[in-house]
């Protein structure tokens, strides 16, 4: 079988992207043969592929002004993997907003003004598809233009099948906005997304309330798929630390900041006679004078840069309670609502107990709390409430480390979801 992936991402074990890659693929049979076309600087660094097509908006913006960028073609002998990729792919933190050309390269709406002149259609590429000759194209779904152009005219040379994974929710009317220039640009989105998917054969998603809402916009089977992690064969116990240390590892974006912010008030109110709970914040994003004066606060938070994966575990290790959060806000709310975020499989992974701060209609608290594998918070008010219950019962704390860990090995085991994964494909090609 000869899988073609068509991304924005480069492939980067260490980088969120590519190991939901990875994590889909690493199970498939030894003889399954993978190559990307990847829209982002970056070299891939991953285990499992060896062939990819490199075409950036840097390359398509030179060809629109007449200079010769036809992408570039990048094959290893043997598929390149390294301990620490962060030297030759993108910063750990957001270009400076010092560097204006940086931030119009960057900008999705520049992007889709460079790519809908058509010449990211580029006849290299076009042949590097026909000579890959594919079985099937996974093309995973984007809320911007310039990917969903890009995968309808790979579709519109080939006859191969194709599958898409959703995640995120960009095509329902739910998400609100004041701004007239965004559902201007909404509707022309939505209208880019369904001429995508009339090519795909299948699509996957990750929560159950996207997959009906998936089935009702498009007519489309629609199956759910998690992401996988690796869990130990067996549970290993842990003792709570004194301080009770909780870790956050993740991005501040879609006012995520201001949950983070709403726990770490409360943790000082706890704290206010003892030092009972201590946050670690671990972020990708700029760590912006704001951000620094809201996180660090002695004895009670502190906010760091992003780490690599290896690093980011021995945190873990040391750590008792692995925190998710989302806004609570209206808009961001309403953008997330459907979303099942990869970093909750880090957090049932990472051997902590999980706690979960967001609304409860939120798809990944929804998966949680039905499941009764983590501290579930459905609001700002009750957040001091739970904090004084762990710092009062800790063995609530052990109790829920074993429930995300049977939560895991029931529902996420790689092999497993890999291999219903590969069925899936078979029968595709099959039929």
């Amino acid at each position: 079988m000869k899988i073609l992936i068509v991304s924005k991402e480069v492939w980067v074990d260490t980088q969120n992207g590519g190991s939901t890659l990875t994590s889909l693929f690493s199970c498939f049979p030894k003889d399954t043969e993978f190559a990307q076309i990847y829209c982002s600087d970056g070299t891939p660094n991953n285990s499992i592929c060896k062939d990819y097509y490199k075409l950036t908006t840097k390359m398509v913006a030179k060809r629109v002004l007449g200079k010769c960028a036809n992408g570039e073609i990048i094959h290893y002998e043997n598929t390149i993997i390294t301990s620490d990729s962060s030297s030759n792919n993108e910063k750990k933190h957001p270009i400076n907003n010092k560097n204006k050309l940086g931030k119009i390269i960057n900008n999705e709406f520049f992007r889709d003004i460079v790519w809908a002149t058509g010449k990211f259609k580029v006849p290299e590429l076009e042949e590097y598809i026909k000579n890959y000759k594919p079985d099937i194209i996974f093309a995973p779904g984007y809320g911007v233009n310039y990917m969903n152009r890009l995968i309808q005219w790979v579709c519109s040379f080939t006859d191969c099948l194709v599958v898409s994974l959703i995640s995120d929710d960009y095509y329902s009317l739910h998400i609100r906005s004041f701004n007239p220039l965004y559902w201007i640009y909404l509707f022309h989105l939505r209208s880019n997304v369904r001429k995508s998917v009339q090519n795909y054969s299948l699509i996957y998603t990750m929560t159950d309330v996207q997959k009906k809402q998936l089935e009702k916009d498009f007519n489309k089977p629609v199956k759910i798929l998690v992401k996988s992690a690796e869990f130990p064969n067996q549970y290993l116990e842990r003792k709570v630390n004194n301080p009770i240390r909780i870790v956050y590892a993740g991005n501040l974006y879609f006012n995520r900041w201001k949950t983070l912010y709403a726990l770490v008030k409360e943790i000082c109110r706890i704290n206010s006679n003892k030092c009972s709970i201590v946050l670690d914040i671990y972020t990708n994003s700029v760590i912006t004078d704001k951000y620094d004066k809201l996180f660090n606060i002695d004895g009670c938070s502190k906010i760091h840069g992003a780490v690599l994966p290896k690093e980011l575990n021995d945190v873990y290790k040391n750590s008792d309670v692995a925190l998710h959060v989302e806004s609570f806000d209206i808009i961001n709310k309403e953008k997330t609502r459907m979303s099942f975020s990869t970093k909750i499989m880090d957090c049932l992974a990472s051997g902590c107990a999980v706690m979960c701060i967001c609304d409860e209609n939120q798809g990944g608290y929804s998966y949680l709390n039905s499941n009764d594998a983590a501290i579930c918070v459905n609001s700002i008010e009750k957040i001091y409430d739970t904090l004084q219950k762990l710092v009062d019962n800790k063995d609530m704390i052990m109790e829920y480390q074993k429930k995300a860990y049977w939560l895991g090995i029931n529902n996420h085991r790689q092999e497993t979801i890999n291999h219903k994964m590969y069925e899936d494909f078979s029968d595709l090609l099959w039929k």
